[in-house]
């Protein structure tokens, strides 16, 4: 099925046209009814959440980026409703700490799970490659970048081209520690929804036209964006839990709390790739990870 932000031929929209989809999905919210109380929340997102991850099963093989965080978690944990034919990815360097909650996870699902902790070289080499295809090139882009990449190629060595992600979560259900400081936290959402074309989608594209492979994201679907925006913002930070009432719903839903509970850690940090960029930085002799980066562009 087409992304919102993707025009009907797959390629990504221009900026202008995804603020229009944005504003457009902002107006529907504002003229719809709040919805304050957490049962009703859940409830809501208890449909919401499976019906968006249904809608992009595909007849094919497909695959799931996985960390053994909630959402790619929840994600994983759907779609053994819909299809068997699916297969896990994980990726992450030295003592990583996605790869480990990926093996907990995919053990306590039952899920299968393509691993590969990757060396310092081969690190090394994917930084230089994505420092080619991505248009912004600094230490976030690449750093994120290197690790998207990298779970990609291993499911394209597979033969799966279609990808599920969880792209988005953090900006419908407040996941980022900006969030924790807005004053009006549905406000900072919005801000962060306009400002995703720059900041996650021009890259997450050109990764994934550079290996002929496509994103499917359940939490970009309109009608969940919808339902999620709705939601006070309370229910999305409480006690200073982020993604609060996700959380919620994912239990309910059936994913263990273990899993449900898990920290959000950026991709970059999570599976040691900002580490090992680092490692390979001092070790070539470069000033910072900066330095490195550029060099390889």
């Amino acid at each position: 099925m087409r992304e919102i932000y993707t025009s009907s031929d797959g390629r990504l929209l221009p900026e202008s046209g995804w603020r229009s989809e944005v504003s457009a999905l902002q107006e529907r919210a504002s003229l719809q009814s709040g919805i304050s109380g957490e049962a009703e929340a859940v409830s809501i997102l208890k449909e919401a959440i499976p019906e968006a991850v249904e809608k992009r099963i595909p007849a094919a093989r497909f695959g799931v980026l996985f960390s053994g965080g909630v959402d790619s978690s929840l994600i994983a944990f759907l779609c053994r409703n819909f299809s068997p034919h699916f297969r896990c990815y994980s990726v992450g360097f030295g003592n990583s700490k996605d790869l480990a909650a990926a093996g907990e996870a995919s053990r306590s699902l039952g899920l299968d799970l393509a691993a590969r902790n990757y060396a310092l070289d081969e690190v090394g080499a994917i930084v230089s490659e994505v420092s080619r295809i991505i248009p912004k090139v600094d230490v976030v882009n690449v750093g994120v970048a290197s690790v998207v990449y990298a779970a990609c190629r291993l499911a394209k060595q597979d033969g799966v081209s279609v990808i599920f992600s969880g792209l988005g979560s953090e900006e419908i259900f407040a996941g980022y520690q900006r969030h924790g400081f807005a004053a009006d936290i549905n406000a900072e959402c919005w801000q962060g929804l306009y400002g995703m074309h720059q900041r996650d989608l021009v890259r997450d594209t050109a990764i994934a036209s550079n290996l002929g492979v496509s994103f499917a994201t359940p939490f970009m679907d309109q009608e969940l964006i919808v339902s999620a925006m709705r939601m006070d913002g309370g229910l999305k930070i409480k006690a200073g839990s982020k993604k609060h009432i996700l959380r919620l719903a994912a239990v309910q839903l059936g994913l263990p709390e273990a899993i449900s509970g898990r920290k959000k850690l950026a991709a970059q940090y999570g599976s040691g790739f900002d580490f090992a960029i680092k490692k390979i930085a001092k070790k070539s002799g470069f000033r910072s990870r900066h330095e490195f980066i550029q060099s390889a562009v």
